[in-house]
């Protein structure tokens, strides 16, 4: 008798989760749009199990034919399991996401190809418009609300260039990021071009970031560079410009 108590509970438990998975997105989404903050999704089409929408849209940014693909364990478990996607002009990614019982969000296999332009958006305070190409690969990425648990991978830059004020073409750079006991540590290399760099960036459990970098020329034949790079900060004792950055990354509810 236990027994078939078991499977009739598993079954009606089964029963209700394909209910739960294929239940439009549009209507699913429209429950709990207000619950999701700054996320909006535009134009969504396909169930909760496998949809897509024209757009997701967190504050500033904007990902163009965005879908997901629910796993099939994580229904049945309650817990939100899923792999993603978004490709559109200019920009394209995927990854999967996992949202654990302790409510900490983690993203794992992420590959992205980014318009710097339209990341700098959101930063505020950059005293420089910039674009190029933001390549990032992470093998792991938690979130507890608006803080950065942990952080592994790396985010590369191509073609960096100011645009204004003056054009000014900065090359190539990689920035590694790995989790520390203090947060999360991201050192900053060229990868050849015009400007020879290193520097180590600090993001604190707070969300309080600093960066220390040191920049040069890799030909001091080049005004144009030099100049621009000591609008950047103080040249130090070995010659090269030394920049120092502090504050605090924007919450995701103010993006």
């Amino acid at each position: 008798m236990k027994r078939v108590l078991f499977y009739g509970t598993v079954g009606v438990l089964a029963y209700v989760v394909f209910l739960a998975a294929t239940l439009p997105a549009a209507q699913a989404y429209g429950w709990y749009r207000d619950s999701l903050g700054p996320l909006v999704l535009q134009d969504i089409h396909g169930s909760v199990w496998s949809g897509r929408a024209s757009a997701l849209e967190v504050g500033a940014l904007r990902f163009e034919s965005f879908s997901w693909e629910l796993h099939r364990w994580g229904l049945l478990l309650g817990r939100l399991d899923a792999d993603w996607n978004f490709g559109g002009p200019g920009a394209r990614g995927r990854g999967h996401v996992e949202r654990r019982n302790d409510g900490v969000l983690s993203l794992d296999q992420v590959r992205a190809h980014i318009p710097v332009k339209q990341v700098a958006a959101v930063l505020r305070d950059l005293p420089v418009e910039l674009e190029g190409d933001l390549g990032i690969e992470l093998g792991s990425l938690q979130l507890d609300g608006n803080r950065v648990l942990a952080a592994e991978g790396t985010i590369t830059v191509q073609d960096l260039l100011v645009v204004s004020p003056g054009r000014l073409a900065l090359g190539d750079f990689e920035l590694t990021l790995e989790t520390t006991d203090d947060g999360i540590k991201g050192t900053l290399v060229d990868r050849g071009g015009p400007v020879e760099a290193e520097g180590v960036f600090h993001l604190g459990p707070g969300g309080r970031y600093r960066f220390e970098g040191a920049f040069d020329p890799r030909d001091a034949g080049t005004p144009e560079l030099v100049e621009g790079l000591r609008q950047l900060g103080p040249r130090g004792p070995d010659g090269r410009t030394r920049v120092s950055l502090s504050g605090a990354l924007p919450a995701v509810s103010r993006l």
